[in-house]
């Protein structure tokens, strides 16, 4: 339950954090009766399961397996399409999302990239980037307004090898992808990329190259897992 942050050691749990658990990976539940060891970094509970088969988690988690079927729910839709930037160091698909109003040229619309979840353990990014795909393709007047003027660029999940594996902070390579981004330009010494952002990166390059722009980038992160707020 401990993990590495710049050379230091990093917890994202304390004795307020109290774990869920599910029988469905649907519904989930807080566990309640938890005495968390500080020295050791674990958690002891007492929970009743009705069910021989429980999941555990140490928050609402947002999984691997629920990016996938919902970058597939959104294939049919209008307004959206669905690019691969690039694979994970275990073939995993970085994803992005461009929406917009198609009717329009995108002459002259604002350009918004949104990324989520470089971080695996900050699950709530993977909640609100669904959250805000199914407004922006919604029939909501301000939906209706934003795919009109702008062009949204949102990357799901950065870090689906991380995901995957449970991880809190690293991708497969045991990497912290928020400190990858100057890699290849003012830390060479830390190069190569990563390849979840190096994709990102030549992608962008690439976007600017032909004229085009960011006009605001939001990468979504949230607080360690503590307490119950998560």
């Amino acid at each position: 339950l401990i993990g590495n942050y710049r050379g230091n050691i990093h917890t994202v749990y304390d004795n307020r954090t109290k774990p869920v658990f599910s029988y469905d990976q649907i519904h989930w539940e807080r566990i309640r009766n938890v005495h968390y060891d500080k020295d050791q970094h674990t958690f002891v509970f007492t929970q009743k399961f009705t069910n021989r088969m429980v999941l555990i988690a140490y928050s609402h988690p947002y999984t691997y397996s629920r990016e996938t079927e919902y970058i597939n729910s959104l294939r049919q839709k209008s307004g959206i399409t669905i690019t691969t930037l690039g694979r994970t160091k275990e073939s995993r698909n970085i994803n992005m999302l461009t929406v917009t109003d198609n009717t329009i040229t995108d002459k002259g619309k604002k350009v918004v990239l949104i990324t989520a979840l470089q971080h695996a353990g900050e699950y709530p990014g993977g909640f609100i980037v669904e959250g805000l795909v199914n407004f922006l393709l919604s029939d909501d007047p301000v939906a209706v307004k934003g795919r009109k003027e702008s062009v949204y660029k949102i990357i799901p999940m950065l870090n689906p090898d991380g995901i995957f594996h449970g991880m809190t902070r690293y991708n497969a390579n045991y990497e912290d992808l928020n400190s990858e981004w100057d890699d290849d330009t003012s830390d060479t010494i830390h190069a190569p990329v990563e390849p979840e952002v190096d994709c990102v990166k030549l992608w962008l390059r690439d976007w600017i190259k032909e004229g085009n722009k960011i006009d605001m980038h939001i990468d979504l992160h949230s607080q360690s897992q503590q307490g119950e707020a998560n």
